[in-house]
């Protein structure tokens, strides 16, 4: 809430204008005609969005080393397709209707599947723009569901007991699995 706002916001620092110009560049190439505030917060945190009606876009310090410059460049356009879709407004109003409903299951299971879909969606598009769609390295499903659509490389994919491997792609190294492929 509040609080982590102001305590995030209170120690967070200027962007390097290296930092900025690669934002600059992802803010084009993600559809924005203007940058929302953007800062530099202490490392251990997230990237991520506070505020509702003018987001402020948090990145840890140090992000532009701990990430290669394609990771790097999906990190800043997944949050700032969030900005562009205004999806601190919609969540702010999801909210508010969850409160509302309070003692609706439904109304909570509608929400947390709106959120996850959000997040879902900007990774889509992310890999629209950025024209990536291969995963590498290894690959583990605990108890969900992995759809692949591009392919597996670089090391074993493991499936666990009660998950679901679906889509269509190459699998490049082993597979092994407990549960049912």
């Amino acid at each position: 809430g509040l609080s982590l706002r102001r305590r995030l916001l209170a120690d967070a620092e200027a962007m390097s204008l290296e930092m900025y110009a690669r934002l600059e560049a992802a803010a084009a190439k993600a559809g924005l005609r203007e940058l929302p505030r953007c800062v530099t917060v202490a490392p251990g945190n997230s990237p991520g969005l506070l505020g509702v009606f003018f987001p402020i876009l948090t990145l840890p310090a140090g992000l532009e080393k701990d990430l290669t410059p394609a990771e790097l460049e999906s990190v800043l356009l997944h949050e700032l397709i969030h900005v562009r879709r205004r999806d601190p407004f919609w969540l702010a109003v999801h909210v508010t209707g969850v409160c509302a409903l309070w003692f609706n299951p439904v109304a909570w299971m509608l929400g947390r599947w709106i959120r996850l879909e959000t997040e879902k969606s900007c990774d889509e598009r992310v890999l629209e723009l950025t024209g990536v769609n291969t995963y590498a390295g290894q690959t583990a499903v605990n108890g969900g569901l992995l759809a692949v659509n591009g392919s597996l490389a670089g090391g074993g994919v493991s499936v666990s007991a009660g998950a679901t491997l679906g889509g269509s792609g190459l699998i490049a190294g082993g597979l092994t699995g407990d549960g049912l492929i």
